[in-house]
C-alpha cells in the first residue's frame, strides 16, 4: 500500500498538464484509497467468517477509515499552499497513524 501511495504521489507531479491541481488528485485518490482498503479486508473477514458471529474490530477499522478519510481533506490543504503532491501523501499518513493511535488509544478504555 505504501508504495501504492509513492507511485500515486511521484506519478502526480511528473504526468500533470499546465493548470493541473495535483495535490488534489493525491487528496482524492488517497481518499478514496482508505474505504477501498478497508472494503477488501472487511470483506474478507466476513467471507472467513459467514458461519460464526463477526468481530468487534470491524467497527473499530470502520472508524479508522473514516478518520483516513477525513485526513485528506486538510492535507490537501496543506500539501497546495506549502509543498506538492509528496507532502500530502506524507501528512495524510501521519495523520492517519495519529488517527489511528487516537481510535486504539479510546477502545482500550
Amino acid at each position: 500500500m505504501l508504495t501504492g501511495v509513492v507511485l500515486m504521489a511521484f506519478g502526480a507531479m511528473t504526468l500533470r498538464r499546465p493548470g493541473d491541481v495535483p495535490e488534489l488528485s493525491v487528496g482524492v485518490a488517497l481518499a478514496l484509497l482508505a474505504p477501498g482498503v478497508y472494503g477488501v479486508c472487511a470483506g474478507a473477514v466476513v467471507v472467513r467468517r459467514a458461519r460464526g458471529r463477526l468481530p468487534e474490530s470491524l467497527s473499530m477499522w470502520g472508524l479508522m477509515t473514516w478518520f483516513a478519510m477525513v485526513a485528506a481533506i486538510p492535507a490537501v490543504a496543506y500539501g497546495s499552499t506549502v509543498g506538492g503532491p509528496a507532502l500530502v501523501a506524507g501528512v495524510w499518513g501521519a495523520l492517519v497513524l495519529l488517527g489511528c493511535w487516537f481510535v486504539r488509544h479510546e477502545s482500550e478504555d
